[in-house]
């Protein structure tokens, strides 16, 4: 992978779906405890957020379930979601043209696989060697592919509770939460299965 010669500290380049899960359970200060503060993001994955955030909020106001605790969380934090990019936040990082080129040679070589966010973030994790922040599986595997380093919702949440960020308890109630965001590919095992090795995150 080349930099050009330039040093680049490592940082984790959030997809939609992991930015919508943290986010709008009332988590989104864990992103960057969890990755040591080195959080950023692209500006076609902001978009989607935007979009994704304003189309779930309204979805949930006229949900049966309002009265549910996780929806409630997730409708206070639809008031707020703007700040996660406010300065001191989760930095929107500027492509290149260079790398714009390369995100467009992703796009075709895999059409059926990512999407315009997902290519932005592998596109940048290949020119830097930064650690791409995905769900999909179809995108991770482009990023093995790729060469890319990945990591995942229940990864991060496995971090929190192995640095004592979260107990147990607290992250699966999380990632239950979540899967209310609605998470079409969200996992049905629980962390705990995943941490005593019963449970793989991703098939093999």
């Amino acid at each position: 992978m080349d930099s050009g010669g330039e040093e680049f500290e490592v940082r984790y380049v959030l997809d939609n779906r992991p930015l919508i899960n943290f986010v709008l359970t009332g988590h989104g200060d864990l992103l960057q405890c969890i990755c040591d503060n080195r959080t950023c993001t692209t500006s076609s994955v902001r978009a989607q957020f935007e979009k994704s955030a304003k189309h779930l909020c309204s979805a949930l106001s006229r949900s049966r379930r309002s009265d549910c605790d996780c929806t409630q969380a997730m409708l206070v934090a639809c008031g707020s979601w703007s700040q996660h990019f406010e300065p001191g936040a989760i930095e929107v990082v500027s492509i290149p043209a260079t790398q714009a080129n390369l995100t467009l040679t992703l796009e075709r070589k895999y059409p059926d696989a990512i999407d315009p966010g997902e290519s932005d973030v592998l596109a940048l994790c290949l020119q830097r060697s930064w650690i791409a922040v995905l769900d999909d599986l179809p995108a991770r595997q482009v990023a093995l592919d790729l060469g890319v380093s990945t990591i995942g919702t229940v990864e991060l949440l496995i971090r929190a509770v192995d640095r004592e960020v979260l107990t147990l308890l607290e992250a699966e109630e999380m990632l239950e939460c979540m899967r209310q965001t609605p998470w079409g590919r969200a996992p049905t095992y629980s962390l705990s299965d995943v941490r005593s090795g019963i449970q793989a995150i991703w098939p093999e």
